[in-house]
């Protein structure tokens, strides 16, 4: 577990790590203090034991299926150039299967913390892994001119840009106040203008087909539903996923 000042840093040493352990590297999980805190706040027997506090954390973790590889070596020696480019402030390693269970809880109680702290909003999305400081500043920004005090905790995986970006209401709200299609258009654009996409691990689903057809053109909606519709003729499977039934149904009669 690693502190790192902020996205920039995680980032960059990020970076640095894919290219020292390669293959090797097996885990890189980013999340914010915001998240953290939220976890701690409403998860019971979840504990912090770090002395330093920053605004990102990372998970790391090396594995092999030989023991000639020194995989304590390989992060040792990154953690040392992390710490002298200012980039990792501190940082802890689990010394059992208990402790690195601890640690992982750290990141994955953080759902459980945010929706026990009331309502949210969920984005799912991706940009390139070197694109994530850049959109998490950018996104708050943005996000904080929609509805000021917006809190926003972004969590995910540094090693392919997986971003989930949920916000939470105001101190003091209890709800976004009507606005919470505007933050996902806006986070939607931000995500395209990088390179990335407004839906990632967890797929397009029902919620966001119209949004995808604003994001392709004729020609690549028009082919879906022909693949689709060859497929599935009568539209039985997963109907206004991925392909609305209604142009399905217009292009196969």
């Amino acid at each position: 577990l690693l502190v790192l000042p902020d996205f920039a840093a995680a980032v960059s040493f990020g970076a640095f790590l894919r290219g020292e352990a390669g293959e090797f590297l097996t885990g890189l999980e980013f999340f914010s203090d915001v998240g953290l805190r939220l976890a701690l706040k409403h998860v019971p027997d979840l504990a912090y034991q770090l002395e330093t506090r920053g605004d990102v954390y990372l998970l790391v973790e090396l594995a092999s299926g030989s023991s000639r590889v020194p995989l304590d070596e390989i992060l040792a020696s990154a953690l040392e150039w992390g710490m002298e480019q200012s980039l990792v402030s501190d940082g802890a390693l689990a010394a059992t299967g208990a402790h690195r269970a601890q640690f992982w809880r750290l990141r994955e109680e953080q759902p459980e913390g945010q929706r026990l702290e009331g309502e949210q909003l969920k984005h799912d999305i991706s940009v390139p892994p070197g694109a994530i400081a850049r959109f998490v500043e950018a996104g708050a920004k943005i996000c904080g001119g929609i509805l000021p005090g917006v809190r926003i905790n972004p969590f995910g995986h540094l090693g392919d840009g997986n971003i989930h970006y949920n916000l939470s209401p105001p101190e003091g709200r209890a709800d976004f106040d009507g606005k919470a299609e505007l933050f996902a258009e806006a986070l939607s654009s931000l995500a395209t203008q990088m390179g990335g996409s407004f839906a990632a691990e967890h797929g397009l689903g029902r919620a966001k087909v119209v949004m995808a057809d604003r994001n392709r053109g004729l020609v690549e909606r028009e082919l879906m539903a022909r693949l689709k519709g060859a497929f599935d003729p009568l539209g039985t499977m997963n109907p206004d996923v991925l392909v609305r039934a209604s142009r399905e149904r217009k292009t196969f009669e």
